[in-house]
């Protein structure tokens, strides 16, 4: 039996055993954002599922250190707020001003310009 023990507190990963082979399968179960974090350093440990022989000498479980590093993609621009709701008169005046529109770039270790 394989669990994530720390390193996991938005709970984003989770881990199960691949009934063929026993070996631990982990996943992506929320979507990792590079900009709020590039790497994250889970501790996993497995166990028997079976009780153990009381004679061996070797503990009931291990652990392992697994680091995940999340590579930065060039996210496109996003619009605040969104929806934007704008209430005008119907016909107003042609070049009337209708609303101002706010976009912020989320990559924010790149300098980009917004268009």
């Amino acid at each position: 039996m394989y669990s994530i023990i720390s390193g996991d507190p938005t709970q984003r990963f989770e881990i199960q055993t691949n009934p063929d082979n026993n070996e631990g399968m982990l996943s992506v179960v929320k979507p990792l954002d590079y900009e709020t974090t590039a790497l994250h350093t889970l501790l996993i440990r497995v166990e028997n599922e079976d009780p153990l022989v009381p004679e061996v000498g070797y503990g009931p479980s291990s652990t392992a250190t697994v680091h995940v590093t999340v590579e930065d993609i060039n996210e496109g621009p996003v619009f605040f707020p969104d929806p934007l709701i704008v209430t005008r008169m119907e016909n107003i005046l042609v070049g009337s001003f209708v609303a101002s529109l706010n976009a912020t770039d989320p990559d924010i270790l790149e300098i980009q310009s917004i268009r």
